[in-house]
This record gives C-alpha cells, structure tokens and sequence, in this order.
C-alpha cells in the first residue's frame, strides 16, 4: 500500500510560500529488535520559497499479533516508544472519535495522538489525526492531519497544520505552517 501526495503548497504565519510532498508506504514484515513487526515510511519533504529542501523520513514498527504501535524511529535517530494506546476501530462511523497513543520520546518529550471522523461532501469524509507535543506540562507543537477520503475510503487530497511554540526574549512566539495538495 502506498499513498503519495507530490505537490503540496501552503504558507506560513508570516506570508512566505512553502512547498513540498509526502508519501505514506506500508513496506510489509520484517523483524525489528527481535519483535515480529510490520513496516510504514513515512517521507515528508518541505522547502521555503527561496531555500533548501528538508527532508524527514519517520519509520513505524507495529506488532504483527495485534497491530499495536511498537515503535517509531525517525532518521535523525529520535525514536518514540508507546507509552499507552488504543488500538484504532476495525470500523467507524462519521462522528466518531477517539485517543490513539501516548508516545515518550528518546528526549523526554511526550506526544499524544487523537483521531476524529468528520463529515465532507458527497458522501466524503475528512479524518483527522492531532498530535500535540510536550516538554513536561507545556505544549511545545501540535500538528493536524486532515486526510480527505472518497465514498469509498481512498484518500484524495491532505492538508498538514503545523504549529511550534516558544519563547524570545520572554516573549511568546509561535510558528505556523499550513500546507495541502492532492494525491496521486
């Protein structure tokens, strides 16, 4: 299975033009320090008008016996270890919701992860996948994936909003970036 979105377009909370792509690809079983697991890549690539692409690709281990999340690990070695979840519905209706994970870091960090179903048009529907990232009790980013799927459950189009926050000088500061495009 292999998802790919290659033209992604958005901008940032200042204006500037941002481009990009993702691809999600399930890379079948394999063994993954000694647990039997099955593999997904995800690659996400962003580039600032007038700079350099950056590229991450984050690798998910999920235990072939239930599914459950064992593992990501990201290139740059960062890794994130369950430290509770909730295994996703076998089926879902619009309206419904749920937690998925809560996530340690290798740095301390915490994420948690939420997913809705959401009504679209013509019979579409929109899932929503939230992450919010913490350093202790203070939320340092969050990030929301709104995947658009077809009447027959085929994603079509994604918008990712990205947003970090932080502090200059004592004062608040917060990054943004909405990005979206379709998939082929």
């Amino acid at each position: 299975m292999q998802f790919n979105f290659p033209s992604l377009s958005g901008y940032d909370a200042s204006g500037a033009h941002w481009t990009g792509a993702m691809s999600f690809t399930g890379d079948g079983s394999t063994t993954f320090e000694g647990q039997s697991v099955t593999k997904s890549v995800s690659t996400v690539t962003l580039q600032a008008a007038n700079g350099s692409p950056a590229t991450t690709t984050i690798t998910s281990y999920y235990l072939a016996l239930d599914g459950s999340l064992y593992k990501t690990v990201y290139d740059n070695g960062a890794t994130y270890t369950p430290a509770s979840q909730v295994a996703a519905p076998t089926s879902a209706k619009v309206g419904d919701s749920g937690d998925l994970a809560a996530a340690t870091r290798s740095d301390g960090t915490t994420k948690t992860v939420h997913w809705a179903l959401n009504p679209d048009f013509d019979g579409a529907v929109q899932l929503v996948v939230t992450a919010v990232i913490k350093t202790g009790a203070v939320i340092t980013s969050n990030e929301v994936d709104t995947i658009y799927l077809n009447s027959s459950g085929t994603p079509t189009r994604i918008a990712v909003s990205i947003a970090t926050y932080g502090t200059t000088s004592g004062h608040p500061l917060l990054t943004s970036l909405t990005i979206y495009g379709n998939a082929q």
